[in-house]
């Protein structure tokens, strides 16, 4: 299914060429780390490597990275159940306490 998805993409897509190298970097106006949490995920086997992503470590205070096991670019329609643990579980780690809203 992952390669079928992929040669079907490749109809419509331009290439990945245009995200390689893509680096997250803060603005020049606002050079500190943002303190909200953030959750990137990709898939396994996605067309948005690793080194797209690990970059928003520097650029929040706070940041997970996922990979999604089995899954390409959509991983939320791939497998449902991970991505859906996977934000479950971040949110319950970063939501505050009831006490303190």
């Amino acid at each position: 299914a992952l390669q079928d998805a992929h040669r079907q993409a490749a109809k419509v897509w331009r290439g990945v060429g245009a995200i390689q190298g893509y680096r997250a970097e803060l603005g020049l106006e606002n050079k500190r780390r943002v303190r909200v949490p953030c959750l990137t995920m990709r898939g396994q086997h996605d067309f948005v490597t690793y080194n797209c992503v690990k970059d928003w470590n520097r650029c929040f205070k706070f940041c997970d990275t996922m990979t999604l096991a089995g899954c390409s670019h959509h991983g939320l329609l791939e497998n449902e159940s991970l991505y859906g643990d996977v934000v479950e579980a971040f949110l319950q780690e970063h939501d505050p306490p009831k006490e303190n809203i």
